[in-house]
């Protein structure tokens, strides 16, 4: 599952948001891939790929297990950036169940075409099973407890495998424990001599490969505006590669596992299914920035997924008038932020605060901070708050961090919950209180949020 925060629940989350630094959520706190030795492909420039199909599931609203808050908004960005940057025929599964997953599954496997090439994108909840020493994936009908609804790692890695028609399968599992399912494969060094002469060697070669947003771990659904930080550092690095071919290995070991160490305590992974049929390629992205999607695999059961907006850094346009530096994708939000849309104006100072496609600035994240706090905005009140215990963009006031934590936490944000339960068990501001402490870190964890959880275990408390 996408959890909250650090922690070990069994049925965890995608992608962690934690307090620890300045470069908390609204806040502000290299291994490498496979070996390729043989150089003597022709060059990439040649090399004629096969269409691309992209299946995306977001499952958000669970009917028995709880619910999630970004893998709608996640799927329906990254479906739209695979059709328009990539050309991709896209199908979008929005809380499906076991039999829509399998279904789904079973149709690329009868109808896929000769030397297609297949991305399968999961965002929900995950499950590793320590008893069955197996991982699943969560439909929206899966049950705590019994594995009925449930899709295991190796019923995946089963379709894959029959898959013939496919050169190039790539998983990219935004879930708890999903990289549980590739552990121990050892990495090797690359040597790819020509650049077009490796790319093509990928091309050549049938690859089987999972990305997964963590190890064997809980991870969470939140960390960037309307999306897990796993999803936004995937949709970003593949929008910020130069080049108009690179392989996976290439986005994961330059851009997404430094995007997203840097911003959680998850670490993604990236490696081949075992016995799945790869044979040592890669799956290689071919930007096509008019390209024209190919027919769908099955003319009922996959039709192609209408254009989608979406929330945060995906779901902004271009236009003028902008600061000196910004994005012009950021355009939207921009305005919108000025017309006053309060969690526009929290998304912007994250933006700032980050420094992603505007130039960091301290000082514009507590403008836009202040302006969403002012406004009753829970993302901009634990935002400058942050900016107030860290000192950044703002005279540090950790009285100031406690008053706009506790009015976020009073609003539901399990974040400035987190974070007024570190200040409590490190006095700051504050004298320290254990019970203080756990009574916001258990707020928190009930919340999901696994960084709590982890607090409370350290603890020896019960979440």
């Amino acid at each position: 599952m996408r959890e909250r925060q650090r922690g070990a629940t069994p049925y965890g989350v995608l992608i962690l948001v934690f307090c620890l630094s300045p470069l908390c959520l609204y806040g502000q706190t290299a291994a490498a891939p496979r070996s390729v030795q043989d150089v003597s492909a022709p060059a990439a420039s040649n090399v004629q790929p096969g269409p691309f199909y992209a299946l995306v599931i977001g499952n958000q609203n669970y009917r028995y297990l709880r619910s999630l808050q970004t893998p709608i908004d996640d799927a329906k960005a990254m479906a739209q950036l695979l059709r328009d940057s990539f050309g991709f025929q896209t199908t979008v599964l929005r809380d499906a169940t076991h039999d829509d997953i399998l279904r789904a599954l079973n149709d690329y496997r009868k109808n896929l075409p000769a030397n297609s090439n297949l991305l399968i994108y999961y965002a929900g909840h995950g499950y590793h099973d320590r008893e069955a020493d197996a991982a699943y994936w969560l439909p929206v009908d899966a049950e705590k407890g019994d594995n009925t609804k449930w899709i295991s790692a190796a019923t995946i890695t089963s379709d894959i495998h029959a898959m013939r028609n496919a050169q190039h399968v790539l998983v990219i599992s935004d879930s708890c424990y999903s990289g549980y399912m590739v552990r121990d494969d050892p990495e090797a060094g690359i040597n790819p001599g020509q650049r077009s002469a490796y790319l093509a060697k990928m091309s050549k070669s049938k690859s089987r490969n999972l990305m997964s947003s963590g190890g064997d771990e809980p991870v969470d659904d939140s960390g960037a505006p309307g999306h897990s930080v796993f999803a936004w550092a995937v949709m970003e690095s593949l929008r910020q590669m130069n080049d108009d071919q690179f392989s996976t290995a290439d986005v994961f070991y330059g851009f997404i596992r430094r995007k997203v160490g840097g911003q959680s305590e998850q670490l993604p992974q990236y490696s081949l299914i075992r016995n799945s049929g790869d044979d040592g390629g890669d799956f290689v992205f071919f930007r096509r920035p008019a390209a024209k999607a190919p027919p769908p695999v099955s003319s009922n059961a996959l039709p192609p997924a209408n254009p989608l907006s979406t929330r945060g850094p995906s779901g902004v346009a271009g236009g003028g008038g902008l600061p000196p530096g910004m994005d012009p994708k950021l355009a939207d939000l921009y305005h919108r932020a000025q017309s006053g849309n309060p969690q526009a104006m929290a998304d912007l100072g994250w933006y700032y605060a980050m420094g992603v496609r505007v130039p960091e600035d301290d000082k514009q994240a507590v403008v836009w901070y202040r302006k969403a706090a002012d406004a009753g905005n829970k993302d901009g009140m634990t935002g400058l708050g942050t900016r107030y215990r860290y000192g950044s963009g703002v005279e540090q006031d950790l009285q100031q961090a406690l008053s706009w934590y506790r009015k976020a936490a009073n609003l539901g944000a399990q974040v400035a919950m987190y974070c007024l339960g570190e200040m409590y068990e490190e006095g700051q501001g504050v004298e320290k209180d254990r019970q203080q402490a756990v009574s916001w870190y258990r707020k928190a964890a009930q919340l999901g949020n696994v960084s709590a959880q982890n607090q409370l275990k350290r603890l020896g408390e019960s979440p």
